[in-house]
């Protein structure tokens, strides 16, 4: 092997070990606390924004909620006892 072959390959791993020590370490993430969470909330005395077209919101104050009703949900039907269900 050619001395400069050999001379290139020590600075190669000495300047791969330099890179390792001086990298920047990362900060490590901190927890998410309830403070960091917008939701929406009901508050009396907060004033409802006017907002035309579309805007995001961040902890809107909830005013109304639609017409909130429930289905009610059919029983089963007798039918046959064949046992399962066959559809295509």
């Amino acid at each position: 092997m050619p001395i400069l072959m050999i001379i290139a390959l020590v600075l190669m791993v000495i300047a791969m070990v330099v890179s390792i020590i001086f990298r920047p370490k990362p900060i490590p993430p901190f927890a998410a606390g309830l403070s960091d969470f917008q939701v929406p909330s009901a508050d009396t005395g907060r004033p409802v924004p006017v907002i035309f077209g579309t805007v995001l919101i961040k902890g809107p104050n909830v005013v109304w909620y639609g017409d909130m009703y429930a289905d009610p949900v059919p029983a089963p039907s007798g039918g046959s006892s064949g046992g399962g269900g066959g559809g295509s």
